[in-house]
């Protein structure tokens, strides 16, 4: 009976622990921007004529990235 208090015990300290760890690694995580092409050169373009192009911005950090102001060049 008291070798299984013992087990049970330990058992209850590693789930705590982990859990501990888990959350102490996600506290300190933080975004990492990565742009897969910073400029774009438009060429010339008849006056009225709309030009679109779509700039990728990866997250691959392990929290969130928030972008809260863009500016053009």
């Amino acid at each position: 009976m008291k070798l299984k208090t013992i087990i049970t015990a330990i058992f209850i300290l590693l789930l705590c622990q982990t859990s501990y760890a888990e959350n102490k690694i996600e506290s300190t995580a933080f975004p990492i921007v990565n742009v897969v092409e910073g400029t774009y050169k438009f060429e010339m373009v008849t006056e009225g004529k709309e030009i679109i192009h779509e700039f990728v911005i990866q997250n691959t950090g392990k929290a969130q990235l928030d972008i809260t102001k863009v500016k053009p060049g």
